[in-house]
């Protein structure tokens, strides 16, 4: 299992695009300094964004979007483990990603002091 239990980033898609940083962050978290999560949510966000500047990438993300779930085997954060907290709030999407990045953050960090 990659990552180290003491230390849990949950890595957004502001560092999962741009690929260097990626790399980088996938490159600690398989050495053992941290266990890197994040969500499918924030895979589709990334993804975009990198299809939305580099049009010529478009469809083709599949093979890197598999490779860094390969190497972090423990990567995902299911999204019932934030989702029926936002479900009823009444919030500007902006502040609705905002809110549920922090909630899975509190949630990782809670999971790792038990």
């Amino acid at each position: 299992m990659a990552g180290h239990a003491r230390y849990t980033a949950l890595l957004d898609a502001c560092v999962l695009y741009p690929l260097g940083m990626a790399d980088a962050l996938m490159s600690l978290a398989t050495a053992g300094f941290f266990a890197a999560k994040w969500t499918t949510r924030i895979e589709d966000e990334w993804i975009r964004s990198l299809e939305k500047q580099r049009p010529e990438l478009v469809g083709k993300l599949g093979v890197r979007r598999d490779s860094m779930r390969d190497a972090i085997p423990d990567w995902e954060v299911p999204e019932a483990a934030w989702a029926t907290i936002t479900r009823g709030l009444e919030l500007p999407d902006r502040l609705k990603h905002c809110f549920e990045r922090a909630e899975q953050t509190l949630q990782l960090s809670s999971t790792v002091r038990n």
